[in-house]
């Protein structure tokens, strides 16, 4: 899953923001303010090179006179904010740009020759779902966007020169983290657990530079979010205002929207799976799978529906569209628009497990009662092994549950929970 992904497609303003927490923002105008120069923090960004690697180096790309002219606006702005410096590197890349929505030009380095020599950093991104575990019974949320995140932490001195980037007036050096370098992300949000340490999972989680603040009622909301800033005063970070939103009854977080009911899909996301045409060869069949996949918790038995596309893209499989796949494909669609609320989790309340198994492969739903009847809080569903296919039903049902249990660990185990089946022989195991 890309940040892209995740990212909201809306270039909408974002909401007004309410007038306590107006008053609030005041009285913070450093986190409000453009960021400059390189201030200490309690982590660097560090490239380690594989040892006997060779220093890459590109030609430099050819650009129009418009892309000059913002290449060289860009680097005297980051020049005059201490992030960029003349080099002398045996190190240089190439640079580009890359449009962003509005027209604007976003100025790139080809970074895919040092990322190919650089040793990997295994530092863990959370999990997406358990982030939205942690707001579970919450009614108010802020969503904070951290501006130039990239650039707001140091690169190692001694790695400094790695970052060099080759242009037609000269060849410069990053004295910050530029985007595009492989450990990026891993450096960031290591920087992020260390500043929110006391926060996360209390009333904040962090994706990268995205940060949810999120309370049950708006008097303890004012409290998290004072909090919040002033951490980032402490720690020098600076929110873009433009991208934030404060204080709301629902907000989009990673793709989904997040609010007091729970849990549903973004919903410009789910427009370009509706919208989208038939995919014309591997290739775009692979990314609608996987961008429908990201949302399959909302779909009851996603593998069996999506089984005879899945299988289009297996090796050795010709890439042949026919009438089935053109069915499967709608119902994919219908599946995912027509999809239910889910409850995020509580720990307090019972958890209800139903299965189902068939020649094809298992459901199962994850369910909870919070005084409304049962509510779904995720669907699960796999497709059948061949060698269970040939087995008993017995063992197809017993093959469900089993699973159903393992993927549910998290949740299940050292608690009491409910299980259903339409399998009655399995009440005696």
């Amino acid at each position: 899953m890309t940040s892209d992904m995740l990212a909201p497609e809306s270039d909408d303003p974002p909401p007004e923001v309410p007038l306590e927490i107006c008053n609030l923002l005041n009285r913070f105008p450093e986190v409000l303010a453009e960021p400059h120069g390189v201030p200490v923090r309690p982590v660097r960004h560090k490239i380690e090179l594989i040892e006997g690697s060779s220093p890459p180096k590109g030609c430099v790309y050819r650009m129009g006179s418009g892309e000059l002219e913002e290449l060289r606006r860009q680097i005297d702005d980051m020049i005059g904010k201490g992030w960029i410096k003349p080099s002398e590197s045996e190190f240089g890349a190439p640079v580009l740009f890359v449009p962003k929505k509005g027209g604007k030009l976003r100025m790139c380095i080809d970074y895919r020759g040092l990322n190919r020599i650089t040793r990997k950093n295994a530092y863990p991104l959370p999990r997406i779902d358990d982030l939205l575990d942690a707001a579970s019974g919450c009614k108010v949320f802020s969503k904070i966007d951290l501006k130039f995140g990239d650039h707001q932490i140091e690169v190692d001195p001694a790695d400094q020169h790695k970052t060099a980037f080759k242009t037609r007036d000269g060849l410069y050096e990053f004295t910050v983290m530029s985007f595009g370098l492989t450990n990026a992300p891993a450096t960031f949000q290591s920087l992020m657990d260390k500043v929110f340490r006391y926060q996360i999972n209390w009333f904040v989680v962090v994706y990268l530079d995205d940060i949810l603040i999120f309370s049950k009622s708006m008097e303890e909301h004012m409290r998290h979010l004072e909090e919040v800033l002033q951490v980032l005063k402490e720690v020098q970070l600076h929110l873009n205002l433009e991208k934030s939103e404060f204080g709301r009854d629902s907000v989009i977080y990673l793709g989904h929207r997040l609010f007091a009911a729970g849990l549903e899909p973004e919903a410009t996301k789910v427009e370009v799976i509706r919208n989208g045409p038939q995919p014309a060869n591997v290739r775009e069949l692979c990314s609608i799978l996987g961008l429908a996949s990201y949302y399959r918790k909302f779909v009851p038995k996603f593998s069996i529906i999506a089984r005879p596309l899945s299988k289009l893209t297996s090796k050795n499989v010709s890439y042949t569209w026919d009438g089935e796949c053109t069915t499967t494909f709608q119902a994919l669609k219908e599946a995912l628009v027509s999809h239910p609320v889910l409850r995020i989790a509580d720990p307090k309340l019972t958890f209800v497990v139903t299965t189902d198994a068939s020649l094809y492969g298992i459901g199962a739903v994850l369910q909870q009662d919070d005084g409304d009847g049962l509510r779904p809080l995720e669907f699960y569903s796999k497709r059948m092994p061949s060698h269970k296919v040939v087995a008993s039903t017995y063992m197809r049902e017993l093959y469900a549950l089993r699973e159903a249990l393992d993927h549910w660990k998290h949740y299940l185990l050292g608690r009491h929970f409910k299980m259903f089946s339409d399998h009655k022989t399995l009440k005696w195991i």
